[in-house]
């Protein structure tokens, strides 16, 4: 599956997982990965490594990343907006991280004790304590860290522009040509934007998005078939199915019969 871009609540959250897999996305907040027993093949944008205990990874904002984890892992995920790495935000909006797997050595004992402490019921229930750990808990990693300053935010408030967009009105009829014209952003600007930062084409981009939301719908009552297809977007099931087929291997028919 190609990378996609991911609209979230704007507060921290911290999840315990177990068996931890997730396609290639991006989205603007800080999102911190911490193995705790096992061990997970982690992506950061051009980086890849598999990390076992007491290992971390971080993404900074805008970044692609996935995660493969299988049985016999266990890790927690943190996601928080940078505003709430209080005097830390502009390290990690105006910079991109060049090592985002710091060595076990560096990594002091605060870092545990943060990410421990924000699992806590009356840490999460209160977002001044949340912002209080993540401020200590990144004022601490950004020691271990190489960094190299971003490009300029014009480039990032285009890419978030696009992704937003496309996010938004995927379902409707979408073409190179319409979100050019309605961004005010060249066709090649675009198309360059897809293939450099995410690895993939505006329509393979496009189609995946589509495919998710009808997995959504195929997995959850019993609409036809021909109509899923065109409520996520697709003019007829024939590219439906061939899109459906490229991303999974198999038909939307066969995937419906699986999940039943």
């Amino acid at each position: 599956m190609k990378a996609f871009y991911e609209l979230m609540e704007q507060s921290a959250r911290i999840f315990e997982c177990n068996d931890f897999t997730f396609p290639e996305h991006l989205h603007k907040e800080v999102e911190i990965v911490a193995v705790e027993e096992g061990e997970a093949l982690v992506t950061i944008g051009k980086d890849k490594k598999r990390i076992s205990k007491g290992e971390i990874g971080i993404v900074f904002p805008n970044t692609v990343h996935s995660y493969e984890a299988g049985s016999g892992y266990h890790g927690s995920l943190l996601i928080f907006p940078p505003e709430m790495a209080g005097d830390f935000v502009t390290e990690l909006v105006s910079n991109r991280c060049l090592t985002p797997f710091p060595h076990m050595e560096l990594i002091g004992k605060d870092v545990y004790f943060c990410l421990e402490s924000l699992k806590r019921q009356e840490v999460k229930e209160n977002s001044s304590l949340m912002k209080g750990y993540i401020a200590v808990l990144i004022g601490n990693l950004l020691d271990c860290l190489l960094l190299e300053k971003a490009t300029e935010k014009k480039a990032t408030d285009m890419s978030e522009a696009i992704l937003q967009f496309i996010l938004k009105n995927y379902r409707d009829h979408l073409t190179l040509a319409d979100l050019s014209a309605k961004l005010g952003i060249g066709k090649y600007t675009i198309s360059r934007f897809f293939n450099q930062e995410l690895d993939c084409g505006f329509n393979d981009y496009l189609n995946t998005l589509r495919i998710g939301y009808a997995q959504h719908l195929l997995g959850n009552g019993n609409m036809p078939i021909t109509e899923i297809a065109l409520e996520a977007g697709f003019t007829s099931q024939r590219s439906f199915n061939r899109a459906f087929k490229e991303i999974h291997g198999f038909s939307p028919r066969e995937f419906r019969r699986k999940m039943s």
